[in-house]
């Protein structure tokens, strides 16, 4: 089904990249159509569409983007969940390894990333949770901040609405302002660029994940200069490095190390 780390990446960031476009258009219209119409305007408007039954007499419109917005982040959920269970069947596949693994009760992010290190690693199946560190390094810091928060915000719309519900902290709100460029606003304020960002997070989390999915050890690297070892040595070592960086989303710099041990781990 997947036969490399990018293969599963790029499935997740395809799916996202189809909606976006449509994202900021439901956006524009959603504000269009409340700034130009008051309540009696649109009620009268829904009646070409088939809502006939339609009562906005007491609906606040001003709060129809927030909502929208939302509807945004449970498509993003929906595509994010895909993409850990497409994670874990790639390991599965790589290691051999299906056997079941009981877990302490977490989100669906934390439980992909369990089954992918418990996997690898073939860790006893009588541990149940794992160091947040670890979740740490396979996400990413400013990736996971912004994705926990909107879990919680979910949590939060779930259990009551999000009016009054608090944003992250001002000292990791500004980490993720150096990361993507944005800072996130209040629940009750969600915007659509707070939607791209969550998109913008999950697709860097995605990567960040699927590098780590494939040790870079020496058997692979081993196979690889096989593979390779007829070239000469620069379209050698032009074609391992591409190799390294397109199929296994590994960093240049991780690449340039391995490349400069003379492509040993």
């Amino acid at each position: 089904m997947f036969k490399t780390p990018r293969d599963v990446e790029v499935r997740f960031k395809n799916s996202l990249g189809a909606i976006g476009p449509l994202m900021c258009v439901a956006d524009i219209a959603a504000n269009e159509l409340v700034s130009n119409n008051d309540n009696q305007q649109v009620t009268s408007l829904s009646r070409a569409y088939n809502h006939k039954n339609l009562n906005l007499e007491k609906v606040d419109l001003s709060v129809v983007s927030l909502y929208v917005n939302l509807a945004h982040v449970a498509y993003i959920n929906s595509r994010a969940e895909l993409f850990c269970d497409n994670s874990v069947e790639f390991i599965k596949e790589h290691t051999g390894n299906s056997n079941s693994y009981n877990i302490d009760s977490i989100d669906f992010l934390r439980k992909a990333v369990f089954q992918i290190h418990v996997r690898k690693y073939g860790i006893d199946k009588k541990v149940r949770k794992l160091d947040e560190s670890i979740y740490l390094k396979y996400i990413g810091k400013e990736e996971l901040t912004v994705i926990d928060y909107f879990r919680k915000m979910r949590n939060v719309e779930f259990h009551g609405g999000v009016q009054g519900a608090s944003p992250v902290g001002q000292d990791e709100n500004e980490l993720i302002y150096k990361r993507f460029k944005h800072r996130l606003n209040p629940f009750h304020e969600i915007a659509v660029r707070d939607v791209i960002l969550y998109s913008q997070a999950w697709q860097s989390a995605a990567k960040n994940i699927c590098s780590n999915l494939v040790d870079i050890d020496n058997e692979l690297l081993g196979k690889l200069l096989t593979r390779y070892s007829s070239y000469s040595n620069e379209r050698k070592n032009n074609a391992i490095a591409q190799k390294l960086e397109h199929d296994y989303l590994q960093p240049r710099y991780v690449v340039n190390t391995l490349k400069d041990n003379g492509w040993v781990a």
